[in-house]
């Protein structure tokens, strides 16, 4: 079995980090281009293999990639297990319209305590996931 030295060796992982670093430097300009970039061929690639993309929606870094993409012109829907995020992001899930599932899977330790996780696969067969185009 591969340990840690030897998997970071077979993917290059010091070229990886060293190329982070220098992106990390750069202007906030740079990082944006560089961001809609990234975005631009993703969306290219899921449209060149015929496949549907979404946002998933969390917390704030989900939701700030949101809406650069929005701003970017892409109708691209957002998707959320919004019940397990606090009330505050629930509300601002609900004002920029991301669709909102219940969650499917329940664990309940031997303690008594316990939390939800998973995404409801029955709200997907409602949601329409054709291709968005951009505007």
């Amino acid at each position: 079995m591969e340990n840690v030295i030897e998997r970071m060796s077979r993917i290059n992982a010091d070229q990886k980090i060293a190329d982070f670093n220098v992106k990390m430097k750069m202007d906030y300009e740079f990082k944006r281009k560089y961001a809609q970039t990234r975005v631009e061929e993703f969306i290219s690639e899921c449209d060149g293999r015929g496949l549907n993309c979404h946002v998933s929606v969390g917390g704030l870094d989900s939701i700030t990639l949101f809406l650069f993409i929005k701003g970017l012109g892409y109708d691209i829907p957002g998707i959320s297990v919004s019940q397990l995020e606090d009330n505050s992001i629930q509300r601002v899930h609900k004002r920029l319209g991301i669709e909102r599932l219940k969650p499917s899977v329940r664990y309940v330790d031997d303690m008594g305590g316990g939390y939800i996780v998973g995404q409801n696969r029955r709200c997907f067969k409602s949601l329409d996931f054709r291709f968005f185009r951009k505007r």
